[in-house]
């Protein structure tokens, strides 16, 4: 019998019609294109309909514009991870159930290690702390780019990470009261005190009260001082000194717990020193304990969100002034471009330069 007049029927789909529709999958890829566009990274030019060379076509626009900031980089190697993906949206439950999100990771897979010692020695003999204030710039301005393991470090990171916060291994087993057979076992898997002092000279260990010279000192250097070394050195000193200050990224990954261990350098005063060693154990005692990270810094944000990202890229623009400023005075004191390495001119390296990798 025929429905009557006015009451709703179910709708019949004809046989090329789905019952069920399905997210488009290119919604993401071509949503993030049009971010790029926006933010003129990505050319008119370089779209493409097809989604697998449209993806290529972001990828490389956007290292494409990484590298430009980076490819001047001798010692550090930064990696830049993308993902795009869905995720739930709490605040739009009802109207909006989903959203777009993208996610920008930066960090180092691979850390060189760089010899300082014979450079800051010389620095030393030019002017006392200049030596000390370049290796204080590199440990205090790359901990919020691309951290580095220092060689001052030593000492300071052996007594939390093997000794309990204790001054040195043998007052750990006296606090620990162990008996022979179990604190020659400790001494078997730790470091002792005078290993890494016997390496590296105490005052530079213990240098955390030193002074270093003030910045009327630093420009004197760099205006007066007969070694190019320590005149290049005042300059990028200064230039630091007048450089932004960054934000700290790691209060993001603190409340997860754990230490920092993906250095972008092990900054080492000789081939016998402990810098990469305790760097080692520290890092496999992270991983052991479930904690710890390796990330440099994360963006996240909405994908369709223009002005989030513009600030991401006023972000990496401070970051790699920085940066650029920081590998240049590891290039220095690693004895690149000095008496130490005199087929080494300036603006050549040995390393060449460090692509950025997605």
């Amino acid at each position: 019998m025929a429905s009557a007049p006015g009451l709703l029927t179910r709708p019949a789909f004809g046989p090329d019609i789905p019952a069920i529709l399905q997210r488009n999958p290119l919604r993401n890829t071509a949503t993030l294109a049009m971010l790029l566009l926006d933010a003129e990274i990505l050319t008119e030019s370089e779209w493409r309909r097809s989604r697998k060379h449209l993806t290529s076509q972001c990828e490389r626009a956007l290292m494409r514009w990484i590298n430009e900031r980076a490819d001047a980089l001798r010692c550090i190697r930064p990696h830049f991870q993308l993902a795009c993906g869905i995720q739930p949206d709490p605040f739009h439950a009802g109207n909006r159930p989903e959203q777009g999100w993208l996610e920008i990771a930066w960090f180092v897979e691979y850390g060189d290690a760089f010899i300082v010692g014979p450079q800051v020695e010389r620095l030393e003999r030019e002017k006392k702390g200049l030596g000390l204030a370049a290796l204080r710039a590199l440990s205090q301005r790359s901990w919020r780019s691309f951290p580095m393991m220092m060689c001052q470090d030593q000492l300071s990171m052996a007594e939390w990470c093997f000794w309990g916060g204790e001054s040195s291994i043998d007052d750990y087993i006296d606090m620990m009261e162990l008996d022979p057979e179990d604190a020659e076992q400790v001494r078997a898997e730790s470091i002792a005190e005078a290993d890494i002092v016997a390496e590296t000279p105490k005052w530079l260990l213990k240098s955390y009260r030193r002074k270093t010279p003030a910045p009327r000192t630093l420009k004197q250097i760099e205006r007066r001082s007969s070694d190019p070394l320590a005149r290049q050195v005042a300059e990028v000193l200064r230039m630091l000194a007048a450089a932004p200050e960054l934000e700290d990224p790691h209060e993001q990954f603190r409340d997860d717990g754990g230490e920092f261990y993906g250095f972008s350098a092990y900054v080492r005063w000789s081939e016998r020193d402990y810098t990469v060693e305790v760097a080692e154990r520290m890092a496999n005692n992270e991983l052991n304990s479930g904690v710890g990270y390796e990330i440099c810094g994360l963006h996240q944000q909405p994908i369709d969100d223009v002005d989030s990202f513009v600030q991401w890229m006023q972000h990496m623009d401070g970051l790699f002034s920085v940066t650029r400023l920081i590998d240049r005075l590891l290039w220095l004191l690693s004895g690149a471009s000095s008496d130490h390495a005199p087929n080494t001119p300036e603006g050549d390296s040995t390393h060449g330069s460090n692509p950025v990798h997605g």
